[in-house]
């Protein structure tokens, strides 16, 4: 492409309204600033701390309402209490799996114990063939 044809084309993308003088930067020019600089107010530190020492007994004062209404020793207690009921009924879980395993543990014992007398009863096949030669 031309360097016409270029610029032909870069001037068709621009919105309409818009030279090219106006998107040229010379490099001198300054930013635009909408006024003066601000200026800068005086501090009143003594004026600030007033106003920030009110702030905080406002502040204090709403918080120890909400601390005053909630009673923590209560709400401690409810919660130990849960946690001791939900440890109880975990515990009784357990105990109760322990006497099933228990339980299960002797029977299958007492099927062992006759399986092995059964078997020493029964004479093995081999022992009847040498017995009959």
């Amino acid at each position: 492409m031309s360097g016409a044809a270029g610029l032909s084309a870069a001037k068709r993308r621009r919105a309409p309204g818009q030279s090219m003088n106006d998107n040229i930067n010379h490099g001198n020019r300054q930013p635009v600033n909408a006024g003066p600089p601000p200026v800068p107010r005086q501090v009143n530190i003594p004026d600030i701390l007033a106003n920030h020492e009110l702030r905080l007994r406002k502040y204090e004062m709403s918080s120890n309402e909400d601390f005053e209404e909630v009673n923590y020793e209560d709400m401690m207690d409810t919660k130990v209490s849960e946690v001791d009921k939900n440890f109880s009924n975990k515990v009784e879980t357990l105990e109760k799996h322990v006497q099933e395993l228990q339980t299960l543990v002797t029977g299958l014992r007492g099927q062992l114990a006759k399986m092995s007398l059964d078997s020493q009863m029964k004479p093995s096949s081999k022992e009847d063939k040498k017995s009959k030669n």
